[in-house]
């Protein structure tokens, strides 16, 4: 029978209490909380054959980007189908099982276009908003991210309960467009409505790193850690952004310690958590930070994954985590598993042959201090790095060696101008740029300080 569910849409239900379980599952997963398989699991005890709950099931599947959840995702899709036919749905419900079909065949693009049916026709549906925006994310759509969350923000009403996350989502495309006093006021507000959109939370975390704002972003975070104490790994990678402001203050004592106690206290195999880790260790080293054995655990992880194909993103993080530990023959077969198509899905495999392969080929480049090369291959595939998904504060691990590449091949008159740039972008106020410039400055004059430079930042430094 149709029940009617929190937001007034109905779903297909033997009873309230499976309508219930979905609405709390629906917050679970817009509030990223560990307790969201446990409420799934009461879904299922309230109806095994919850088309919504198995088509979540596949997403949730899916978006753990492991190859080995492939399998799992198709099962739960088919029996999201099965059903289907057998009780009958709503159309919204259709959409979803049609759409999770293609995505655990790989076809994400098709599936958002379904999903985006239900967006448009049920913009109240802040499920389907919630997914449209993490599988955009991950694909590095950020205008159809924008695209999709003004529509529904703009066609809900005030009083809708999950209004407040949709701010969440709204705040972080704004920030990815730069809009940074957009973004922080709408992330604020949506912290007002929703107290426990870690989302939301992140977007304006992301404004404060943007923006060089570092002592802002801690006093943020550190005083709200109340709403993210009810989530799953993503408090994790907020713990990341604190890291990252207590580098850019220079705090490397600090930063370890929020690697070993928060960011790497659980040695999760989740792609997300290698990438907060991997990347965070690669600004440490860049620094000339000793990080003693930290990469070996991490490194252990991604010589399982080095054959796994299933997200660039994740494969790229992998891969600075083997060239951290000097896994040399795992890191090549890595980069060379980026360079076929392999067991990838088509939508990745374009993604691999676009930037995968070539960034992956520049890593390595830069690791036997084949500094022109990892400079040249970097800043040819910059503009589409965006394809492999993620923010722009988790791309710019990337933009950072890029940088140092340019500066170690002896490129220095381009290496000032590309590093004011990037402080000039933050607000007068990048750690990374300022050392840089420094250095720079220090050496000389344009025609002396080459051979000089070149030499020097061979070994780690500090100012």
């Amino acid at each position: 029978m149709l029940i009617k569910d929190s937001v007034g849409l109905d779903i297909t239900a033997p009873s309230q209490e499976a309508v219930s379980a979905h609405d709390d599952l629906v917050v679970c997963v817009l509030s990223h909380s560990r307790a969201a398989p446990q409420m799934m699991a009461r879904l299922f005890e309230a109806d095994p054959q919850s088309v919504m709950g198995w088509a979540i099931k596949c997403f949730s599947a899916l978006m753990l980007a492991r190859s080995e959840l492939a399998g799992p995702a198709r099962a739960a899709a088919l029996e999201a189908r099965k059903s289907f036919a057998e009780r009958g749905g709503t159309r919204r419900e259709g959409y979803y099982v049609r759409a999770a079909m293609l995505a655990s065949h790989g076809q994400w693009t098709r599936a958002l276009e379904l999903i985006e049916l239900v967006v448009s026709e049920t913009p109240e549906d802040s499920l389907a908003a919630k997914l449209s925006h993490g599988l955009r994310f991950m694909i590095g759509d950020s205008k159809g991210m924008r695209r999709s969350i003004e529509s529904v923000v703009s066609r809900i009403g005030s009083d809708h309960p999950y209004l407040g996350y949709m701010y969440g989502c709204q705040s972080f495309v704004l920030e990815e467009a730069g809009e940074y006093v957009a973004a922080e006021r709408v992330g604020r507000k949506a912290m007002m409505l929703a107290p426990q959109d870690a989302w939301g939370l992140h977007a304006v975390s992301h404004v404060y790193e943007m923006t060089g704002n570092a002592a802002a972003g801690i006093q943020w975070l550190e005083t709200r850690k109340a709403s993210y104490a009810h989530c799953n790994n993503f408090s994790y990678h907020l713990f990341w952004h604190l890291a990252l402001y207590r580098l850019e203050l220079g705090d490397t004592a600090g930063v370890l310690d929020l690697y070993d106690e928060q960011i790497r206290n659980v040695e999760s195999d989740d792609f997300r958590d290698i990438a907060n880790a991997a990347s965070l260790l690669t600004r440490l080293e860049l620094d000339g930070v000793n990080v003693g054995r930290r990469w070996d655990e991490i490194a252990d992880i991604a010589e399982r994954r080095v054959a796994d194909g299933s997200l660039v993103f994740a494969d790229l993080h992998y891969l600075l985590a083997l060239i951290g530990a000097g896994r040399d023959q795992a890191a090549h077969l890595l980069s060379a598993h980026l360079g076929t198509d392999g067991e990838r899905s088509v939508e990745q495999g374009r993604v691999a042959a676009a930037v995968g392969a070539g960034m992956s080929d520049a890593l390595l480049a830069f690791k036997n201090m084949q500094f022109g090369e990892a400079a040249e291959t970097m800043t040819r595939l910059r503009p589409d790095l965006l394809r492999i998904g993620g923010s722009h504060a988790q791309r710019d691990v990337f933009e950072q060696i890029r940088l140092e590449a340019v500066i170690r091949s002896g490129q220095l008159d381009q290496a000032e101008d590309m590093l004011l740039d990037r402080l000039a972008a933050r607000g007068g106020s990048n750690a990374f740029a300022a050392k840089r410039l420094a250095r720079l400055k220090r050496s000389g004059t344009r025609n002396e300080r080459v051979g000089v430079l070149a030499t020097a930042l061979m070994a780690p430094q500090t100012l």
